[in-house]
């Protein structure tokens, strides 16, 4: 693949359709600012990647589409607003060209400093939005499952899901989680940053009291407590999760049947290829 264009471009040149967006909820703020004191000490940021919109033809448009780099591109303007120097606005960036899911693959895969690690709902949700709008099966399992960090067994079950609910006359739904439960009703919804840390500091506040209740300090003692609360697979999945390995033993956690392996070799079928 040849190398990316890097050019400058102003932020009006640049926009922000979300068509590429696979992080729930808002910027975050703080992260932000993290990277405007960085280029407030003269430091580079990695470049932003666009996507040149194609028309039909194939012939490239003039206008520029965000991929990965929202909280870069929102600290140039931080800085700007704060200096009113010129240079903040000259924004380095990558133009990748492309189709539409391609570029959403690029866009998946693109790994960068200071760059904030999608949690194991937003790479599902994520891979779903490229088998969604991938109706062609243009990329590949593999290419998806590598992109998002999650296997291809999962990828075939969106795959097979999509056409199911295409096949259907159904709306394919946003989220995965909503289409994996298809055709049942589900009343899931993703929640919010908001409602996330708040159950987190709940269940914190309750692992700390019971802690302190039993004065336990032996490491031992608390993992074996917490994997007799949780149980085998769920302790495993949880570890997994912890320890940020991108092709973990499960991709998916069922409250009623457990953990959906993501272990290819136990689900292969025989002659199947990867497209």
């Amino acid at each position: 693949m040849p190398r990316p264009k890097r050019v400058f471009l102003r932020p009006n040149h640049i926009s922000d359709e979300g068509l590429f967006e696979h992080r729930a909820g808002q910027i975050s703020s703080s992260h932000v600012q993290t990277l405007a004191r960085t280029l407030r000490a003269n430091k580079r940021l990695d470049p932003i990647w666009v996507w040149r919109e194609i028309d039909d033809n194939g012939n490239a448009k003039g206008t520029y589409e965000l991929m990965d780099g929202r909280h870069r591109l929102a600290a140039y303007e931080v800085c700007f607003n704060q200096r009113r120097e010129e240079h903040y606005l000259n924004i380095p960036v990558y133009i990748f060209e492309g189709s539409e899911v391609a570029a959403a693959l690029k866009a998946l895969a693109v790994n960068s400093k200071d760059k904030l690690a999608l949690t194991s709902t937003e790479k599902l949700d994520a891979a779903w939005s490229i088998v969604a709008r991938d109706l062609r099966d243009e990329a590949t399992k593999p290419t998806i499952a590598r992109a998002a960090g999650i296997s291809e067994r999962t990828v075939l079950n969106m795959r097979n899901k999509r056409n199911e609910i295409i096949k259907a006359g159904e709306r394919l739904p946003t989220a995965w989680q909503e289409a994996r439960n298809w055709p049942q009703s589900n009343d899931w919804e993703r929640p919010t940053d908001a409602q996330r840390q708040s159950e987190i500091e709940e269940l914190a506040k309750g692992f700390q009291d019971a802690i302190r209740t039993t004065r336990s300090r032996d490491v031992e003692i608390l993992a074996e407590a917490l994997r007799q609360a949780l149980g085998e697979p769920k302790t495993t999945f949880v570890v997994d999760h912890l320890h940020g390995l991108s092709e973990s033993e499960y991709d998916e956690w069922d409250e009623e049947t457990g953990p959906i392996a993501s272990n290819e070799s136990a689900f292969c079928l025989a002659g199947e290829d990867d497209f």
